[in-house]
């Protein structure tokens, strides 16, 4: 966001830096809301499976606390980048796909697709 808009919503300030504090004090928690990050990690536990659309540090946190993770990545170079720290931190409990999509990025999103995408077609399996 540009200067503008922060002296046109100066209230706004404070929640960000927060924000930002907290995204600094906590580098390897998904990009979530710090509420949403604290829900899912008093919920979620080993015995269970998760789907993630698009990967990143959420990849090896959601790992770290789920049984089984399937992350379904869209980008090459992301995928093997997220692969590699995958990797590193030894996660083998991760099914990690690159799935490209079947349309260009920029394309918006519809209401409905016939035939349904690639991507997001990995939750009928």
């Amino acid at each position: 966001m540009n200067l503008r808009f922060w002296l046109a919503h100066p209230s706004r300030i404070p929640a960000r830096v927060r924000y930002w504090v907290w995204e600094r004090m906590n580098p390897d928690k998904p990009w979530l809301c710090p509420g949403s990050v604290a829900f899912l990690d008093r919920t979620l536990t080993p015995a269970m499976a998760g789907v993630e659309f698009g990967s990143g540090r959420s990849t090896g946190w959601f790992a770290g606390k789920l049984g089984r993770l399937t992350s379904v990545e869209g980008h090459a170079g992301w995928y093997e980048t997220v692969r590699g720290q995958l990797a590193a931190a030894n996660r083998t409990n991760v099914d990690y796909r690159l799935v490209p999509l079947d349309h260009p990025y920029e394309e918006g999103e519809r209401a409905t697709y016939d035939p349904l995408p690639r991507y997001v077609a990995v939750l009928n399996e």
